[in-house]
């Protein structure tokens, strides 16, 4: 299994964007056990900026993708401490 994520793009239409509240929340508690902004953005393949703004809840909606591939993200860490010493 691949360590990293990569947010999937295809020519298709695009999905409709989702309420942001869960995705920040799983961004959130990544951060809490110590997965940094950095390691959680490369993870997904996304600017650490994108990943930042999540945390600090500067968006009501997220692309589907992007929804999803955090979700993924989420289920391959929730049980596994991260590094980083700053939480959100």
């Amino acid at each position: 299994m691949s360590s990293s994520l990569t947010c999937v793009r295809d020519s298709g239409p695009a999905p409709e964007p989702r309420n942001a509240a869960g995705t920040r929340r799983r961004l959130q508690a990544l951060a809490v056990m110590g997965h940094s902004t950095a390691e959680l953005a490369t993870r997904m393949d996304v600017p650490a900026g994108i990943v930042r703004r999540l945390q600090r809840g500067n968006r009501a909606e997220v692309p589907a993708t992007l929804a999803a591939a955090v979700t993924a993200l989420y289920d391959q860490l929730w049980d596994v401490r991260g590094t980083s010493h700053h939480t959100v």
